[in-house]
């Protein structure tokens, strides 16, 4: 009201100007014009000032829109410059690297088909699939445009705010985009789901409230111009129909966000919330029409939420089990996770990759208090919404709807690690940032209006002195974050040191601690003569074991763990240590390939006659050799060790034959010269033994 108020008394006085001086004649030979003349003057002269002005005005609104806008834009920058020079990260291999959807010229029919993806993002895949072609395997091109995207959805949400008329919009957007929790969002190449579908988010929100707008000025202007009865309109051009286009907009804006991630499904949901608050501050209700303006956005999301669940519990989880429990778990989980998200929200200093996961009891009646004091609040600003809860009740509603999806009451294939995580709150917590920035702005501005100038000043101080202090603690906190992004092994083992009961971490460092040392175990295990590992690579074999053990200490039934164990027991040449953890293995899980040659490879080659035993060994590759088609030269040679220890030489041939024409055909030569010498040996009826175990196995 304050730009209207001041834009109208510019414009009283741009015309009483104009009146008085006219076309800027002298005062004295103003008058010597004959009337007749200084009427149509004195019109254009005021029409030209109202002109100036307006553009004015116009240019005025433009500069401090681009000016807000680049100040987000460069600050978020800013803060994720770390990201920029980071590099792949866990599951970025799966998504993108060693996607083959992604390589494939014909990537993008099945992507959108959805026939050979374990989940359903189109449109992400699809920004992959064309920057492949770009950047290829520099990873610092999708860092920068998931920055942008959470930069430009940053802007849309300032926009937003704005339309609402919420007090602080744009210092609330700007906390938003330097907020340390949405660094995972950002900095994961992955979660360009996340940034991808808030950015179309943020633009759908917009353009239906610059539908909600163009509605009610078209309405105004209908009751300004009503005609009488009989009469008809004159004819005219059909005019431009700024509803239409902004409403079809933001439809079209919310489908390409579902494409991207379905956890803005609950658009909708805003979208009604929005109308009440715009609505209710005139006093008035929800109507028929809001309703029926979202029923299209509901059912695109229904549509597209249970394509997403399919997906989810057919192909990404399957038969895992990520979340045990029954709907009183679940209720429990919600009320704790609702807290949890807060709580970081307001306090975000050391934020994890994977949250420690939470063992409570549904049983115990006090675990229900989080949900329950959570929508006590909740319906308290609703009882008291026509006071004080009005704006407390927006907010609230928005930060669960938003959260709603995550919240446990579906299954999510992440819950597996851990029922929070700071990429599940990233469309949901701008409501919770305008309510605090909002209050504060609004305080300050009832401070500023009183009639002692010295406390409003004063309030004025403290506004500023309060954003700048979120700032530059929001800020270093988001930069010092994204350095645990550079690398793989950086993040696990940041991620360890705050949660040191991580399985995940610990076994994900073990793997590349492990795949670090292939190399040097690869040339040891070719020499003529091989030795055992010298210091330094024993020392690395040992902090491998290390982290396996504690991976299985914190989760017994993690079979690959129990695999990665008993394997850097066979590289420090342990192999009795060995056998047991890699039965646990198959155990666990019995079509285990790696652990089904591992442990045949032992029974077949162990230099301990006790310990061998050819007749299993002669099982376990026969069975990895049927998952794998026969295609695989080193598992056929395994069977061939195998059956040679059994005494079955004929069969040891014979696979050994097998083995030798792919290697041929693959043009491994190093491991065609293995095949060879060992075709010579079983032919002489010969087995093989107490040879250097090869680092795969």
């Amino acid at each position: 009201m304050a730009e209207n108020n001041e834009n109208g008394t510019c414009a009283q006085d741009g015309l009483e100007r104009s009146l008085a001086f006219g076309l800027h004649f002298p005062a004295g030979k103003q008058g010597r014009l004959p009337a007749f003349w200084r009427r149509p003057l004195l019109f254009l002269s005021s029409a030209w000032e109202r002109f100036k002005l307006g553009r004015k005005i116009k240019t005025t609104k433009q500069t401090s829109l681009l000016i807000g806008a680049a100040a987000i834009l460069l600050a978020t920058l800013a803060v994720y410059w770390p990201a920029v020079q980071a590099g792949f990260i866990w599951d970025d291999d799966d998504i993108l690297t060693a996607n083959p959807l992604i390589h494939a010229p014909d990537g993008l029919w099945h992507i959108w088909s959805g026939g050979k993806f374990y989940d359903y993002w189109p449109l992400t895949l699809t920004s992959f699939w064309l920057e492949w072609r770009l950047w290829g395997l520099q990873a610092t091109g999708y860092h920068v445009t998931n920055i942008l995207l959470h930069a430009g959805a940053a802007i849309l949400l300032w926009r937003a705010l704005r339309h609402l008329n919420i007090p602080g919009a744009w210092l609330a957007a700007l906390l938003f985009a330097i907020h340390p929790i949405n660094v995972q969002s950002v900095a994961w190449i992955t979660e360009r789901k996340n940034t991808l579908s808030l950015f179309f988010f943020g633009l759908a929100l917009v353009a239906y409230l610059r539908s909600e707008q163009a509605r009610r000025d078209a309405e105004m202007r209908a009751r300004k111009t009503r005609r009488p009865k009989g009469k008809s309109p004159p004819n005219r051009a059909a005019p431009f129909n700024a509803e239409t286009f902004w409403y079809w907009t933001s439809f079209i804006a919310f489908v390409l966000a579902l494409l991207s991630k379905t956890s803005v499904v609950l658009l909708p949901v805003v979208l009604l919330l929005c109308a009440w608050w715009r609505s209710s501050a005139d006093g008035q209700p929800l109507t028929k029409g809001d309703v029926g303006r979202t029923l299209p956005f509901f059912a695109a999301g229904l549509v597209l939420a249970l394509v997403t669940i399919w997906f989810q519990y057919e192909r990404s989880i399957g038969s895992d089990v990520v979340a045990a429990g029954d709907f009183r778990s679940r209720l429990v989980g919600a009320g704790m996770a609702g807290w949890f998200y807060l709580a970081r929200i307001v306090f975000p200093r050391n934020p994890m990759f994977v949250y420690p996961r939470w063992n409570f009891s549904p049983a115990e009646v006090v675990n229900y208090l989080p949900g329950v004091l959570l929508l006590g609040i909740w319906g308290l600003s609703w009882w008291h919404r026509r006071r004080w809860g009005r704006a407390p009740f927006f907010a609230l509603t928005y930060f669960l709807a938003m959260l709603f999806p995550v919240l446990g009451f579906f299954k999510i294939y992440f819950q597996k690690y851990s029922f929070v995580s700071d990429h599940w709150v990233y469309p949901a917590m701008i409501g919770m940032i305008a309510l605090v920035t909002g209050v504060g702005a609004w305080l300050a501005q009832k401070l500023a209006a009183t009639a002692r100038p010295a406390r409003g000043r004063l309030a004025k101080a403290l506004g500023v002195a309060g954003a700048a202090s979120a700032i530059a603690v929001l800020g270093p906190l988001t930069w010092a974050q994204c350095g645990i992004y550079q690398d793989e092994e950086t993040l696990w083992r940041a991620t360890l040191k705050r949660n040191p009961r991580c399985w995940l971490a610990h076994h994900n460092l073990a793997c590349l601690i492990l795949e670090k040392c292939r190399p040097e175990l690869s040339a040891n295990a070719s020499a003529p003569n091989p030795a055992s590992p010298g210091p330094e690579l024993t020392d690395q074999l040992r902090t491998a074991l290390f982290h396996e053990q504690a991976a299985l200490a914190w989760k017994p039934d993690h079979a690959a763990a129990a695999y990665g164990a008993g394997h850097a027991l066979v590289l420090l040449n342990q192999p009795e240590e060995a056998i047991p953890l890699l039965r646990r293995a198959l155990e666990l899980q019995p079509d285990m390939v790696t652990a089904l040659d591992g442990l045949a490879w032992l029974l077949a080659t162990h230099e301990n006659a006790d310990s061998r035993d050819g007749a299993e060994a002669v099982r376990l590759a026969r069975r990895a050799v049927e998952l794998t088609g026969e295609q695989d030269a080193r598992l056929l040679e395994t069977l061939a060790v195998a059956s040679a220890e059994a005494g079955d030489f004929p069969a040891a041939v014979q696979a050994a034959h097998k083995a030798l024409k792919l290697a041929l055909a693959s043009e491994n030569q190093a491991l065609a010269g293995t095949l060879a010498a060992q075709l010579r040996l079983f032919q002489a009826g010969r087995p093989l033994r107490d040879r250097q175990p090869e680092p795969s196995r």
